[in-house]
């Protein structure tokens, strides 16, 4: 991870399935604390407001997906200097892409949190104009957001970078872009077409997973970004990132850590979407490893008992 001091706000403008999660781990690596698709119900009700104002915005420097894309004007307005990143693809590979996803996330509609499903209708609506794939309205909204971005920043060309990561842009357009040296790492090339499908069908193994491992009338720590806002465990008590906050560093973290420990938290919880973390918190990750079991661990969960 590539230690900055860069202070401005980052808003991918991509619009989802053109490398959105990819630019995530990428602005995660440089230093940068990017949540991905944001859905929880007050940055709905904060983005409804007009302002631009977000709380999470205390706690993250970034976002990125479509979450935000129906507001950058009044992000810009609310956080001044702030850089925007459009991630694009080819259109015809994207219609493709998106109409496997939703069909996807039709397949698993009952699975999914009450949240994350009013959220998704809500952005769709507010992007496409319709929550389930039509390709003509679809196609249209593609071209409509290019252009409106486009148009909004063409007398600022310091303030928006274009990338197409399905195509091979990486760290040599972003990392000029945000003034910040390259990494020695391979640029994220994450969530492709396959793996985002499997994604599904794993969220739903998801609870029945934690289940399994978490003993019932446990305490544990979830760190989801909201993956699982709203699910009901039976008979065990998850803590949610909000509840225990975005540690500043590691020193923050294993302090808050040992502090929970103390108060009978007994399991922490790490889903896919927050992995940066184990880069990011490295000292956080050692500390873990080191000094308790991971009992449970696939490519979408892993877990950890705190009780050792």
């Amino acid at each position: 991870m590539v230690q900055t001091n860069i202070k401005s706000k980052i808003f991918g403008l991509g619009l989802s399935r053109t490398g959105t999660t990819s630019l995530g781990a990428a602005l995660n690596q440089l230093g940068i604390k990017t949540i991905h698709y944001p859905h929880d119900e007050t940055t709905q009700r904060e983005l409804l407001s007009g302002t631009g104002k977000l709380s999470l915005l205390n706690r993250y420097q970034g976002i990125v997906d479509i979450s935000v894309v129906p507001f950058y004007r009044q992000l810009d307005r609310a956080y001044p200097n702030s850089k925007f990143i459009l991630t694009i693809r080819k259109k015809e590979s994207w219609l493709k892409s998106v109409s496997k996803s939703l069909a996807k996330t039709a397949e698993v509609w009952s699975s999914l949190s009450n949240q994350y499903r009013q959220f998704f209708q809500f952005i769709n609506e507010r992007v496409y104009g319709a929550y389930q794939f039509d390709q003509d309205r679809f196609s249209k909204a593609y071209d409509n957001h290019l252009q409106d971005v486009f148009e909004y920043f063409h007398a600022r060309p310091n303030d928006l970078l274009v990338m197409d990561i399905t195509n091979g842009d990486g760290w040599d357009k972003l990392c000029p872009f945000l003034q910040l040296p390259v990494p020695e790492v391979p640029f994220p090339r994450q969530n492709d077409a396959q793996s985002h499908l499997n994604s599904f069908d794993n969220l739903v193994n998801l609870k029945e997973n934690l289940q399994s491992v978490i003993p019932a009338k446990s305490q544990f720590i979830l760190i989801d970004h909201g993956t699982l806002d709203d699910l009901q465990f039976d008979h065990r008590h998850p803590m949610t990132l909000v509840e225990w906050g975005l540690p500043a560093d590691d020193h923050a973290a294993i302090t808050a850590l040992e502090e929970h420990r103390k108060q009978k938290t007994d399991f922490i919880a790490f889903l896919w979407p927050c992995f940066w973390w184990f880069d990011y918190y490295s000292q956080l990750r050692d500390y873990l490893n080191s000094e308790f079991s991971c009992i449970f661990k696939n490519d979408y969960l892993v877990v950890f008992d705190l009780r050792s």
